[in-house]
């Protein structure tokens, strides 16, 4: 039942995919593997409350919190609840590795208040700790953007890719950044790789019409935002849009 569910939700069958493993844990309360796939599920759909209580199952039926981190913060964040991700996940409880990507967790809710010396900072001590992991990159190059040097933070995103080749996080930022640089088609080529193996994500969604755009093809664009907003009726970012496309026919 997970690996068919795993296969349904591959296929962008979120809702049937749910069920199953709904079905499956009925049966099988204590089984960490459907938690886990559960909690995967509830993420890809944006369902962050979903996800952050079955990510919370799976690690109280025996996976390590290596395991669920990155998904447990995602789905804090998702919800908005950084501050309960600044006091749940301390640096000092972890080592190693994992202690670098609670550190990077940490300066993602910072990113997101615009407290930039705080993320600096999260970000030094997750590169102390593990300067060649990926997700050390990422944040570097963030910070790279948001002081303007876009290709600095290019150089950034490409040891990222270069260290994990198909990271869904490295690609969309990649396609950003070249947008960004106007190289259209580049930015497109990295969205439409996310979209090949998970028509569902949204961030990828957008990025796509964005840069449909840019290279003028509403058409396309707006089958795409429809498509968005189909499943998220109150992204801002694809209402604005939307107008925009309306606007311009």
């Amino acid at each position: 039942p997970v690996a068919k569910a795993r296969a349904l939700a591959k296929n962008g069958q979120l809702s049937a995919a749910v069920i199953e493993l709904k079905n499956f844990l009925r049966a099988y309360p204590n089984h960490a593997e459907g938690h886990l796939e559960l909690a995967n599920v509830f993420l890809q759909g944006n369902d962050g409350v979903g996800a952050e209580k079955e990510y919370r199952l799976a690690l109280q039926n025996g996976y390590s919190m290596d395991t669920v981190v990155d998904g447990l913060g995602a789905s804090l964040l998702l919800q908005g609840q950084g501050a309960r991700l600044l006091k749940e996940f301390t640096a000092d409880k972890f080592a190693g590795e994992l202690k670098a990507r609670v550190h990077l967790l940490r300066a993602q809710v910072h990113f997101s208040l615009s407290e930039l010396d705080f993320a600096k900072k999260e970000v030094a001590a997750a590169q102390a700790v593990a300067p060649n992991y990926f997700g050390v990159h990422l944040a570097l190059a963030r910070l790279k953007q948001v002081s303007g040097d876009l290709s600095a933070a290019e150089t950034e995103v490409d040891a990222a890719l270069k260290l994990a080749p198909s990271n869904v996080e490295a690609q969309l930022f990649k396609g950003e950044l070249l947008g960004g640089q106007g190289n259209f088609d580049g930015a497109l080529g990295y969205f439409d790789a996310v979209l090949a193996a998970n028509k569902n994500d949204l961030r990828a969604k957008l990025g796509r019409v964005a840069t449909l755009i840019s290279l003028k093809n509403p058409t396309l664009a707006e089958a795409d935002v429809d498509e968005v907003l189909k499943r998220a009726s109150g992204s801002p970012l694809a209402i604005y849009f939307k107008a925009q496309l309306l606007a311009a026919r």
